[in-house]
Order: C-alpha cells, then sequence, then structure tokens
C-alpha cells in the first residue's frame, strides 16, 4: 500500500469526529432556543418582581444560542477545510497512481523493443557456438568477453572458409559449363549429319521389308488380327498405333489367366481415318479446334482382381478409351463402367500412379498456345484426361517439367525419379494397376451402399474390436460440393484433389453426438481417408476430436492386419470412430457400468499434461490402453511445463548437462561423476519451484476469507458472543495465513531472480543478450504476477477493514482485535518495501543487458570490420 494512500485513509477517520462536534453543537443549539421558548412563554401574565429575571434569562439563551451559532460556523469551515485537504490528499494518490500506471506501460514498450531487437549478426547463418567453442582453449586467463569474442572470430573464419569453397565450387561449375559447351557442339554437328545416315538406313531397310513381305513373315505376326482390325490398326495416328501393338501383344500372351479378363478393341470411322491419312500425305493442316480427336480410338476392356482381393463377387468390367487429339499431339483417357452407387467415371482413376491426375497437358509445347495462357480443360473432350502413364505407354516421351530455380542436387534427383518413372511405367505395369483400381472401386461403392442404409458391412473382429459398439451411425451423405468442409475445422488441401469424394457422416451415443467429414482420395485405399471431426453435444474436448483423427488417420496399418490390400479399410475406420465415442462416453461417466466385457475395458494409469484417452485395443490383455510415444518426447512433455517455458531453455540445458555426464561414463569408465549428478539433481528440484506453489495458498487462504464472511454475516443476524469468537478466530488466522504467503512469495521470487542473476544453469559460454534479456522478462513476469496477487490481496485486506470497522461501530471490539489489524496493515506494507527489492533486482538484470548490448555493439563493429577486410 502506498505511503500517500496510506495518510489519505488515516485523514479519513478523523471526520467522524469533526461531524459529530457540529451534531453535538447543533443539539445544543436546540436545548438554547427550548429555552428561549419556555422562558418567552413565562414572560406573559408574570408580575413586575420577576421580570428582571426572566428578562436576564432570555439575554443570556441569546448570548448563549450567538455563541453557539458562532462556534458551528467555524466548525463547519474547520470541517470543509479538512475535506478540501483530504479531497487533495486523494487527488495526490490519484496522481501517483497513473504514475505508476504510465511507468508500467513504459516498461512494457522498453521490453517489447527487446524482444524485436535483432541484430545484423542473426541474419547471417554462421556455425553454432557449440562447434565453435570445441576449437577455443577455455583458458583461466581469458575473460568472459575476451572468450566470446574469440568464438566469434572462429565462426567468422569458417564462414569464410565456406564461402571461399562456394567460390571454387563456382568456378568449377564454369569449367564443367564450357566443357559441357564443346560437347553440345560435337552433338549439333552430329545431329546436323544425321539425316543423311538416316537416307541410308532407310534404303537399306527397303531390301529387308522386300524380304520379310515377300516370304510371308508380316501374315505369320498378324495372324491373330482379322482383316478389318489389321486395316484400322494401320490408320492408326502412331501413338495409338504403338498401344494397339502392345495391347494385341498382351492378350496374345496373357489370354489364359484366369484373374485377369482383357479384350482390346478399334473403335471409330474408318472413313475419316483414311481421308485425314490422305490430308497429311498432301499437306499439313491447321485445325481449327485444338481439342479435335483422331476419328480412331483405342478401347480396352478391362475385369478382374487382384491377387489377394478377399471379395470374389466384384466382377464387373471398366472400359479404357484412348483418343488422340491432332492439334495438342496428346493421348486422353476416358474410363466408363458400372457401380453399386452409380457410374464410374474418370476422374476416380487419378493419380493412379503417383502425382498424375491428369489435369495438365504433358506436352510442354502447349504451354505456349493462347499467348502461354493455355489450359488444358477435360469437359471439351468429354472428361477424357491426358495422364502420363497414358502418354508413356503410347510412346509419347514427353519431358517432365524442371524447375530451374533447383539446386544441382535436387536437379540430380528430380532425373533420377523420372528415369524411374519412365522405366516403371509399362503396359503390364498399367493394366494391373487398372484392374487393382477398379476392384477398389468396386468394393468402396459397396461399402459406400451399406453406409448409406445405416450399416457398417464390417463386424468386430475384423476392425480389432471386442465387441460391435453401442453407438449408432445415424447419418451418411456425400457432398457435392465443398461447403461443409469450408466450415469444417481443417484447411488441409487434400479436399481439392482430383477425384476426391467427400462424405458427411452423424455418430450419436447416450451422452455424445459427432459429425464427421471425411474425404476418399482416387488411390483408395493405398491413401488413407482424410477425417475432420466436430463435436455437436458431448463431453468431448478439442484434444479429444484430434487424438481420434490421429488413431484414424494415422495408423491404418494396426487396422489392416489380416487384410493386405485393404478394401475396407473405409468401414474399419466407421467402426474404430465408433468404438472411441463409445470408449469417451463411459470414461466420462462417474462409474463404468454396461461395458463391453465384464474387467475394465481401459487402462487409467495416465494422469496430468500426458493423459490420452485409450483408444487402442490391447487383445491380450483385453483392455484399451492409451498410445505411447517416443520416451524422449513424453519426458520432454514431462519438464515442459507453463512455468518452467517462462524461464528460458531451462529443458535444453538440462538436457545438454545429462549428455554431458552420460558420454563421461561411456569415455572413461572409471571417472567419478557424482558431482555432476548431484548437479542434476539440485537443477532438477530447482525447475520444480512454480508459482503453483502460490496459487494454492492463495487458494486455501481465499477459501477462509470466504469462510470468515459467512461467519461475519451470520454474526449480523445473530448476536451471540460464539459466532462473534469465531468469527475472530477466522479473520486471525487468515491474517496469519497472509503473512506465510508473503514468506512464500519472497523465498520464490528470490530464487527465480537468483537464478536470472547469478545464472544458476550453466551453458557452455557466458550469458549472451538474448539469454539476459529472457530472464529480465521472466523476472518482469513474475513481478506482474505478485503485483497482482499484492492488489487482490489489499483488496481482500480493505474488505476485511470495512467489515472489521463495522462491527466496531455496532459492538465493543477489544483492543487486541484492533491491534491485529494494525499489525497486518504492518505486513501490507512490509510487502511494499519487499516488491521495491524485486524492482532493485530487475535494475540490476536491465545493467546487465545493457553490458550485453555494449558487448554486442563491440563485436558488431569487429565484424564490419572483418567483414571489409574479406570483401
Amino acid at each position: 500500500m502506498d505511503r500517500s494512500l496510506q495518510v489519505a485513509i488515516e485523514a479519513a477517520t478523523d471526520l467522524p469526529s469533526e461531524i459529530g462536534k457540529i451534531e453535538q453543537q447543533v443539539s445544543e443549539m436546540v436545548m438554547c432556543c427550548e429555552e428561549l421558548r419556555n422562558a418567552s412563554r413565562l414572560f406573559v401574565g408574570i408580575q413586575s418582581e420577576d421580570e428582571s429575571k426572566v428578562l436576564l434569562k432570555i439575554a443570556s439563551c441569546t448570548a448563549k444560542l450567538k455563541w453557539l451559532n458562532r462556534e458551528s460556523h467555524l466548525s463547519l469551515e474547520s470541517c470543509k477545510l479538512a475535506v478540501q485537504k483530504h479531497k487533495e490528499q486523494v487527488q495526490n494518490s490519484q496522481i501517483i497512481l497513473e504514475n505508476y500506471l504510465y511507468q508500467r506501460e513504459q516498461l512494457k514498450e522498453e521490453i517489447a523493443s527487446c524482444q524485436s531487437y535483432r541484430g545484423l549478426i542473426d541474419e547471417i547463418s554462421l556455425i553454432t557456438l557449440e562447434e565453435a567453442s570445441l576449437s577455443v582453449p577455455s583458458e583461466e586467463g581469458l575473460d568472459s568477453f575476451e572468450y566470446e569474442h574469440q568464438v566469434m572470430l572462429k565462426r567468422l573464419e569458417a564462414e569464410k572458409e565456406r564461402r571461399q569453397s562456394l567460390l571454387n565450387q563456382v568456378e568449377e561449375l564454369k569449367r564443367r559449363k564450357s566443357d559441357m559447351e564443346s560437347e553440345l557442339k560435337e552433338s549439333r554437328q552430329f545431329l546436323e549429319n544425321l539425316p543423311k545416315e538416316i537416307e541410308k538406313i532407310h534404303v537399306a531397310a527397303n531390301r529387308v521389308s522386300t524380304f520379310f513381305f515377300d516370304y510371308g513373315f508380316a501374315g505369320r505376326f498378324f495372324n491373330f488380327l482379322c482383316e478389318d482390325s489389321l486395316k484400322r490398326m494401320f490408320l492408326l495416328p502412331f501413338p495409338l498405333y504403338v498401344l494397339a501393338r502392345q495391347a494385341y501383344a498382351f492378350q496374345h500372351t496373357f489370354q489364359s489367366e484366369q484373374h485377369l479378363h482383357f479384350r482390346m478393341d478399334i473403335v471409330g470411322d474408318t472413313v475419316a481415318a483414311e481421308s485425314i491419312c490422305d490430308a497429311f500425305s498432301t499437306r499439313w493442316k491447321e485445325h481449327e479446334n485444338l481439342y479435335q480427336m483422331h476419328p480412331l480410338q483405342v478401347q480396352l476392356e478391362l475385369g478382374g482382381q487382384p491377387k489377394g482381393a478377399l471379395d470374389s463377387t466384384l466382377q464387373k468390367t471398366v472400359t479404357v478409351t484412348f483418343s488422340y487429339l491432332l492439334c495438342l499431339e496428346i493421348v486422353v483417357v476416358s474410363c466408363s463402367g458400372n457401380a453399386s452407387d452409380g457410374n464410374l467415371i474418370t476422374e476416380q482413376f487419378a493419380f493412379l500412379f503417383p502425382g498424375d491426375d491428369g489435369s495438365h497437358s504433358p506436352n510442354p509445347t502447349n504451354h505456349y498456345l493462347e499467348e502461354g495462357k493455355f489450359q488444358f480443360q477435360p469437359s471439351k473432350v468429354g472428361g477424357a484426361r491426358p495422364f502420363i502413364w497414358a502418354q508413356i505407354i503410347c510412346g509419347l516421351g514427353f519431358p517432365f517439367e524442371l524447375n530451374l530455380s533447383s539446386s544441382t542436387k535436387d536437379a540430380k534427383e528430380w532425373l533420377q525419379n523420372a528415369l524411374n518413372y519412365s522405366k516403371h511405367i509399362v503396359l503390364g505395369a498399367v493394366i494391373k494397376a487398372l484392374v487393382a483400381r477398379n476392384y477398389f472401386l468396386q468394393s468402396l461403392s459397396t461399402q459406400l451402399v451399406s453406409l448409406q442404409r445405416l450399416i457398417v458391412p464390417v463386424n468386430a473382429k475384423e476392425a480389432q474390436l471386442p465387441g460391435d459398439p453401442r453407438s449408432e451411425l445415424k447419418s451418411w451423405s456425400e457432398l457435392i460440393d465443398n461447403q461443409e468442409f469450408a466450415s469444417g475445422p481443417t484447411n488441409s488441401s487434400f479436399y481439392s484433389l482430383t477425384g476426391t469424394r467427400k462424405f458427411l457422416l452423424e455418430i450419436q451415443s447416450e451422452s455424445i453426438h459427432l459429425r464427421g467429414l471425411v474425404a476418399v482420395c482416387p488411390d483408395y485405399p493405398l491413401t488413407s481417408p482424410y477425417w475432420s471431426l466436430k463435436c455437436i453435444r458431448g463431453p468431448l474436448q478439442d484434444s479429444d476430436l484430434r487424438d481420434i483423427e490421429r488413431e484414424l488417420c494415422s495408423f491404418t496399418d494396426e487396422n489392416l492386419e489380416g487384410n493386405a490390400l485393404g478394401e475396407n479399410l473405409l468401414s474399419i475406420q466407421v467402426k474404430k470412430l465408433q468404438a472411441c465415442v463409445d470408449i469417451c462416453q463411459e470414461i466420462n461417466r462417474p462409474s463404468p457400468h454396461d461395458s463391453m466385457i465384464e474387467r475394465p475395458r481401459w487402462d487409467r494409469a495416465f494422469r496430468g499434461r500426458m493423459r490420452t484417452k485409450p483408444f487402442v485395443f490391447n487383445p491380450e490383455a483385453n483392455i484399451f490402453e492409451p498410445r505411447i510415444g517416443n520416451v524422449d518426447r513424453e519426458l520432454e512433455n514431462l519438464f515442459r511445463t507453463n512455468e518452467r517455458e517462462s524461464s528460458g531453455n531451462l529443458w535444453e540445458v538440462f538436457q545438454s548437462d545429462v549428455r554431458s555426464i552420460m558420454d563421461t561414463i561411456e569415455n572413461e569408465p572409471e571417472s567419478n561423476s557424482s558431482d555432476g549428478l548431484k548437479h542434476i539433481q539440485t537443477e532438477t528440484r530447482k525447475l520444480v519451484i512454480s508459482p503453483n506453489l502460490i496459487e494454492k495458498d492463495v487458494t486455501k487462504w481465499t477459501q477462509k476469507i470466504d469462510c470468515a464472511i459467512r461467519l461475519l454475516q451470520l454474526y449480523r443476524v445473530d448476536w451471540s458472543n460464539e459466532q462473534f469468537s469465531e468469527w475472530k478466530e477466522a479473520v486471525v488466522s487468515c491474517i496469519r495465513e497472509l503473512e506465510l504467503l508473503f514468506e512464500n512469495r519472497k523465498a520464490v521470487m528470490e530464487g527465480w531472480l537468483e537464478a536470472a542473476a547469478t545464472k544458476v544453469f550453466p551453458t557452455p559460454l557466458d550469458c549472451s543478450s538474448e539469454e539476459i534479456e529472457r530472464e529480465l522478462i521472466n523476472a518482469k513476469l513474475q513481478l506482474a504476477q505478485v503485483e497482482e496477487e499484492n492488489a487482490k490481496l489489499e483488496l481482500a485486506y480493505s474488505r476485511l477493514l470495512r467489515e472489521g470497522n463495522q462491527v466496531a461501530e455496532s459492538t465493543s471490539v477489544s483492543e487486541s482485535f484492533m491491534e491485529r489489524f494494525q499489525t497486518a496493515k504492518q505486513r501490507a506494507e512490509d510487502t511494499d518495501m519487499e516488491r521495491e527489492k524485486l524492482n532493485e533486482e530487475i535494475e540490476r538484470v536491465q545493467s546487465q543487458l545493457f553490458l550485453c548490448r555494449k558487448k554486442n555493439q563491440h563485436l558488431l563493429e569487429e565484424y564490419r570490420a572483418l567483414e571489409g577486410e574479406w570483401n
């Protein structure tokens, strides 16, 4: 409590005495007036001998009345002066309070400026302090500033060496560039002479082709083709001809396969194809329509099942049509077929191979059409898409797009991936991928039909659950647009992929109503469906929903044991979601009952910040257990509480200390590491000191204050001495708790400030300016907490003082009780002194920060000088 405010309160206690004095004078004036009234009544009809006595009494009363009137005016003036004085003191206190608030805002601005301070040296990527400190011997003769200066010089030398090596690499690249230019020149000369060599090869090949057709080898090769199909094949454009040759060879080779149905056919207008061939033979014709197709198309009818399929009833075929665009010179693919929930579309066959959605033209020359604004539109070719795998199996080896801004390493990796991509995409692999995609789409459509009927088509054994969940699937519908997903709790780009299907479902139990958004990618089940959940009703928190989403999306391999292909993955995830809802509902009940099994179904061993719901079923123990993550991560979460985060990188320092001691034990088995272990134990105990201790005491003290107020209310109703004594004892105990609270706060704050000022937690180097700034911020945060708690305690103390004054006015309170209140006031003043000491500690830390800033400025000037010399 401020001294001026204390003086104002003490002066305010004198006002009732002045007011009482004025009231006494008024009462005397009333009595004097009454005497005058009585004397005037006696004056009427009085005898002559008593007239002088009555007049004398009237004169004395009149004089006394004048005197009382004058005294009352003087008392009123003195009371006004006292009130004016008190008003000035209150205004002074208000000005002092505003000064405190202004100083607090100034400190906040200074703290913000310290936090946003960034030196120029931070913009340079130097080596770490640990690497640089290894090359600088820690001699006792060097002080901290000199040691840090040597370390900075080592870091700058390392940066200079790195840049020198980069310059050498640039020179090497220039030399290689000149060599490649010479090789390119030789290759250009070879290409200029290549047409002549090709002409020689054609002349030699004519004799071979004549011999080939004269002796019937061609007819023997195409003996399994009818005359009409052979005619159509020779009218095909070159890419479709390559595909037809491969397809006929594949059909002839694998026609005896039982699990694969494959048939190739050439459809279209033969007359129009002949006219196009004649037009091309005479002159090149510019097409007005960029999306004009060749009249002939190649159709592949595919069916069957991949190896390891579970459902043998899914035998529907899919028709894949290959068309050639004459102007764009690319092959487009359209897919059609029947499924349980509708017709199959081409978009559902996107991402047959990684990154291939067929939304862009694979021919890089098409990007320059329409003044570089050309965008391929599948709607203009009936929904067909130019997949990259279609270009490869048709013999169109378009180059992949390369980001020219990428590094040499990225370019090499890109070239290697492109080579592997083209090497593995052959007709056999494409057919197997199409058959597998058709099977998975048929399986998915069967599941969707069951889910639309609110039936989950898997049992508890397939979902690896002990029993069928009790929660129910209330609704399942497919979304046409992304409106529901735009309002969902996620902004994932997963939903914008080509061919992705979106569904909305609702699951409801006794006390939980859950809404889910699920997106199924075209390459299902290779890519797990993406889930986004929202709790409509129930006790689920956001962390619980994220844990459930993680179980559904991140641990799909655990759900597919015994099902290698994973065609029932979506149904298993829905069943697992129902089980998670049941677990959350049963855990939030006051007592578990009506469980799936007789014994407890979940493990309750995890509490605190690490607690997670037991969503993982352990079939051996027949219980649900929480998922245990990495041990290092758990230890980090254990130490990273709110108060430890505010105290700097204590966890990293503690971890580095542990590593250094373990390295010492491994390298020197006979060395004594007890001192280091003792140091770690000491620092670990210091980590436990936190404001939580103060919060517990504040809670206990507040409870006792509330108890005292309740007793005071009872005391006002019932004037019994017992309750009054109980109330006095409660107030005394509150004052004692207040004293203990101040002592505890003082001990904790001194410990934290000592840790910040003297750097109790050691680091390999001396404390930098950033570390001191962090410690300064932590100390100011602690001071703000202390000031906030002091304000609360002062408010509670003033409330108790006001209640005590009311009791003192209504009853005769003993002097000892008032002395206790005076003692409490004295303790509040002691708290103000402690706050001043904390301000002195902050000033000391600020002085250290000023020294570190000067040191950083000195190092920055040296770095600029070295940079100038190096340049």
